[in-house]
């Protein structure tokens, strides 16, 4: 029974992390890293600045990649902003939930393409609540 809450537990670690490409915009900027080949010389140098804040105590507040908006005029003015920040393209929707909002994908490149990883703390904890179990529990592991 040991082992197997062990199985468990390394499994949960081993999916709480993963690391992938794309355009990444993880709270903590040290755990992106721009492609040299796929990223702009402007885009390596946010992220250069963004870790040196990030080291020095700022927060680092990621912009959403979706808002939502009430009127398509709100919607279309906040398109116009992304583009002049840099955005290579924006997407406006509807959606009906609670009403009709408009929603608007807006991803500005902030650091380019990369790699980064993804944590999924919940996971991680879980993992150590077995592993804690595990450790009170008499025997040995196979």
């Amino acid at each position: 029974m040991k082992q197997q809450i062990l199985d468990v537990a390394e499994f949960l670690r081993d999916r709480g992390e993963e690391t992938t490409y794309g355009y990444g915009n993880p709270s903590e900027p040290h755990e992106f890293t721009p492609d040299p080949e796929c990223s702009t010389e402007e885009e390596r140098e946010r992220h250069r600045l963004a870790c040196e804040a990030w080291d020095s105590g700022e927060p680092l507040i990621p912009t959403p990649a979706f808002t939502t908006w009430e009127s398509r005029e709100e919607a279309e003015t906040y398109v116009r902003s992304c583009m002049e920040r840099g955005a290579l393209s924006t997407s406006i929707g509807e959606m009906h939930l609670d009403g009709m909002r408009w929603v608007v994908h807006c991803h500005v490149g902030g650091w380019g393409l990369g790699t980064y990883t993804i944590r999924d703390h919940e996971m991680t904890q879980a993992a150590e609540v077995l592993e804690r179990i595990a450790s009170e529990l008499p025997g040995d592991v196979e």
